[in-house]
Formats: structure tokens, sequence, C-alpha cells
């Protein structure tokens, strides 16, 4: 196999993956360092390969894992700085198949009013006062209430 033109070395590695954590994408780290996207990538590519050698198996492992801390200090500080927009934005959000935290979980609406003499009235209020702070418990109470009245329209 020839010589590359740009030898993989521990301090060359050590410099892409500080680029990394301080917030480069990877690709960009590499050419920042004096590295070329092609060469990078090829030594990832031998890095992931099965039965791969070191020292591009560790390199590999540790770009994947220099990303994620950058990302996930990211992520920290963006639910330290505006909890709101996380939760709208970044990993809780609500996405297809899978409701995020953020998401506002509606109850369905019975088929009939449940009944409404004063002490079921007060039950139900009080229920759903001590729920307001959990919306998915609240939501599950009021699934529980209409199926106690589907079950009473039955009978």
């Amino acid at each position: 196999m020839p010589k590359s033109r740009y030898p993989f070395t521990s301090q060359l590695a050590e410099r892409i993956l500080a680029f990394i954590r301080a917030g480069g994408f990877p690709v960009v780290a590499a050419e920042a360092a004096g590295v070329p996207a092609a060469v990078f990538t090829d030594w990832l590519a031998r890095g992931e390969k099965s039965g791969a050698r070191e020292p591009f198996r560790r390199f590999a492992r540790e770009v994947r894992q220099s990303a994620a801390l950058c990302r996930l200090s990211a992520e920290c500080s963006a639910y330290k700085k505006d909890p709101k927009f996380w939760l709208a934005h970044g990993p809780g959000r609500d996405r297809p198949g899978y409701p995020g935290w953020a998401g506002e979980i509606r109850p369905r609406e019975a088929a009939e009013p449940i009944p409404t003499t004063p002490d079921w009235s007060a039950v139900c209020v009080r229920l759903l006062h001590a729920l307001a702070e959990y919306p998915e418990a609240r939501a599950a109470a009021a699934r529980a209430l209409t199926d106690i009245q589907a079950t009473r329209v039955t009978r």
C-alpha cells in the first residue's frame, strides 16, 4: 500500500478530536487540522469496518464520542438557557409516532356527560385540580371517567 501524504498520528487525531469537542462538525474539524475530508472519511471507514485495527478503531470510536459529548453540551446549554425552547425543539419534542415531553395531551370527550350530582361534581373537580400539574395522569383520569360513563349508559 503506498504511503499516504497524510499519515495518521496520535497528535493529529487528538487535534481533530479537540476541534470536534469544541463544537466543530467532524469533517470540518479534520479540514481545520489539515486533513482533507476524503482522507478523514477513509480513516473513519477503516475504523468502522468489521475487524478494524488500531489506531483507526479507537479513532472512529473517539470521533463518535466527541461529537456526542459536544451535542450533549449544546443540548444541556439550551435546556438551561430556555427550557421551553428545549422542550419544543430539542430531544423531547413531538415526533411522528413518538409523543414528546412538550406535547399537549387532550382527553377524549365523553359520549354523554358524566353525572352532575353535587357529590360527583365535587369529586371530579378535586381530581382534576389535583392532577393539573400532571397532564398525562389528568388525561388518564378523564379516560377513566369516560369509561365509567360508557358503562353506565350500556347498562
